[in-house]
């Protein structure tokens, strides 16, 4: 049997079918014939709900009159985190070519330095994004005047790695 709930979370509707695959099992009763009352579900390590194993399963979720995605505001470098994080991306200064982060993640290796001639093609850095490492390479030739990130920085999707003036 297939039952349809309406069910709003952080003011989002949403209609779930929920496939019932078995009769729920009785309540034990309490001592003096009253029922037991409710026992909260098991939570996993970490604070998470353990995986469901009782007779329910959800069909489906679906957004009710909601668009297909919703647009997610861009990240922002913001402070450094506690712990002593390397700071954040700084502001590049006027003129050259700017060089930014494609994708957010973290630098693990820089590998240009002030003064340095490069050419396009020539990796200046390498960011990690999601488990994997990827070259940031020179768009065009000239020479490093700015290296605005260090090993271990965090960075947002635009944000300013390297600036290159005319060689």
């Amino acid at each position: 049997m297939t039952r349809k709930f309406r069910v709003t979370i952080g003011g989002i509707t949403y209609l779930v079918e929920v496939e019932e695959l078995g009769p729920a099992p009785a309540a034990p009763a309490a001592p003096g014939g009253m029922p037991a009352s409710p026992t909260a579900a098991p939570f996993a390590p970490g604070g998470m709900p353990a995986p469901a194993t009782g007779l329910a399963q959800a069909a489906s979720a679906v957004p009710a009159g909601a668009p297909a995605q919703a647009p997610v505001p861009p990240l922002s470098g913001g402070a450094p985190a506690a712990g002593g994080a390397p700071a954040p991306a700084r502001t590049p200064s006027q003129g050259g070519e700017v060089v930014r982060a494609p994708l957010p993640g973290m630098v693990v290796d820089v590998r240009c330095s002030v003064g340095q001639p490069v050419r396009p093609g020539d990796v200046l850095l390498v960011l990690e994004a999601m488990k994997m490492e990827n070259d940031i390479t020179a768009p065009v030739a000239g020479v490093v005047r700015e290296v605005l990130v260090q090993k271990g920085s965090s960075v947002a999707q635009g944000d300013p790695l390297v600036v290159l003036a005319e060689a």
